[in-house]
């Protein structure tokens, strides 16, 4: 059996299917209710390689097409995920061949990165990917009175006042995520269905999760009159004395800028022409990650 390369799988119900399947089996991970809600679109690109007789993925690479702003420049990012293998067909070169395909495709975008776990951490440079750094930016906080309140991301018209947020960006972050309201879903409909709040008072809808002390600040949306610190110190709940953002701010100057230090995770860039990981403390929005 020679497996066939299926580039776009989305409306073929049994190879979608069997990457369903396989997702939940590699990663507990699971696509189908995002899919089912109507959020996968085209800029979420799976390459699977099938079994043509049985419809089963063997193998996938996925494409996300991240579209982001630096420095007024519109840029297409490419973020390669979702990287499987059944086990009974893992050593035969299958990854390999996706990632050759993908660069193929995809390897003159303005960047090419992923995220790889310890086990792989050989792999990647052999397709030319280089090990980078990204930030975090944290600063004290003090919670003051302010009109946040958690929107029920079951309801469509909360969904609707987070996608007429959206529409307005992120107007805080110096690298935020463009036009991909599929993606956001994937975590504000699922994940982080219990951390979105809305303020009136604020025209913003920010997406945040309480740890400890710690109020973890995924990202923000809309038209907001007020600085970043203002409405960090209204959303934060009291008992809360540090904020840490998921994307590069614009004003970095309040923030402690440190090496981000995810577990088990290393951020790996295509090429040898430096990046901005290289050149700027960035971070790629959390809310980004797919």
């Amino acid at each position: 059996m020679t497996p066939v390369l299926v580039k776009e799988i989305r409306e073929l119900p049994a190879v979608r299917s069997s990457f369903f399947q396989l997702a939940r089996q590699v990663f507990e991970l699971s696509f189908e209710p995002w899919y089912r809600q109507g959020f996968w679109t085209q800029r979420y690109i799976p390459y699977c390689l099938v079994d043509p007789e049985k419809n089963w993925v063997l193998a996938n690479a996925s494409v996300n097409r991240i579209m982001t702003q630096w420095q007024g420049q519109r840029l297409q990012f490419i973020q390669i995920g979702t990287v499987m293998t059944r086990p009974e067909y893992r050593g035969l070169g299958y990854s390999r061949n996706l990632l050759e395909e993908i660069l193929r495709d995809w390897g003159s975008s303005d960047c090419v990165y992923l995220y790889a776990n310890d086990s792989v951490l050989d792999f990647y440079p052999k397709f030319g990917f280089h090990r980078a750094q990204e930030f975090t930016f944290r600063t004290q906080v003090t919670p003051i009175p302010g009109d946040f309140t958690r929107l029920d991301m079951d309801a469509p018209g909360a969904r609707e006042l987070l996608r007429q947020c959206y529409e307005h960006s992120n107007p805080y972050s110096e690298l935020p995520m463009l036009d991909n309201w599929g993606l956001l879903m994937f975590y504000c409909a699922e994940f982080l269905k219990d951390c979105v709040y809305y303020s009136a008072r604020r025209r913003a809808v920010c997406i945040a999760q309480r740890q400890g002390d710690t109020l973890h600040c995924y990202d923000c949306f809309g038209q907001p009159d007020c600085t970043l610190l203002t409405l960090l110190g209204e959303l934060a709940p009291d008992g809360i004395s540090c904020a840490q953002l998921g994307f590069t701010p614009r004003d970095a100057s309040p923030f402690t800028c440190l090496p981000a230090d995810e577990e088990d995770t290393t951020l790996f860039v295509y090429g040898q022409a430096p990046s901005i990981f290289e050149t700027h403390p960035v971070q790629m929005p959390v809310l980004s990650h797919a």
